[in-house]
């Protein structure tokens, strides 16, 4: 064990679970950013779920139902979007995860203080990495902004075709 240690075989483990944190990170900034551009006009939407999002919202309003908290509405559908088998709330947080567990693999075993103070201090670099890379792709503001823009066309924009679309119907 100590030679594994010793080779240096933890530190690119700790590296490669940084860069799957960082690869990541970068799919959900590019997610977010595509479903930001659909979310201006939901009619010429290429995502599959921002359609069912709008179908959803005009079912409720052609049922006379309507949509009471649309924040709310917005909120769990966005929660729940899926990419893949990945859901994208779990994927937010695939930076910390990563950057917790590369710092805590470097105290793993026991060895060398030499060998566990250079492991310790490349997971602390990495974690910080990680944390750094967080900070610049910032999903939390790019989810605040597709969870408004799709908020602003729900209501200023759906709500007042969907009575014109009824009324044509008839």
């Amino acid at each position: 064990m100590l030679s594994f240690l010793e080779k240096g075989f933890v530190l690119y483990i700790m590296t490669a679970i940084c860069v799957v944190g960082v690869i990541g990170k970068l799919g959900v900034n590019h997610i977010y950013r595509r479903l930001i551009r659909q979310s201006d006009n939901l009619t010429t939407a290429q995502d599959r779920q921002l359609r069912q999002l709008k179908t959803k919202y005009e079912t409720a309003y052609r049922m006379n139902v309507g949509v009471h908290n649309v924040l709310a509405f917005v909120e769990k559908n966005v929660s729940g979007y899926k990419k893949g088998a990945f859901c994208i709330r779990k994927l937010e947080n695939i930076a910390l995860n990563c950057s917790l567990c590369a710092s805590l693999l470097s105290f793993l075993y026991e060895a060398e203080v030499k060998t566990v103070v250079m492991q310790a201090s490349i997971g602390t670099i990495l974690a910080i990495s990680m944390v750094l890379v967080d900070s610049i792709v910032d999903t939390k503001t790019k989810r605040e902004s597709l969870i408004s823009s799709l908020c602003n066309y729900l209501t200023n924009v759906l709500v007042v075709r969907t009575p014109q679309e009824l009324a044509e119907e008839r």
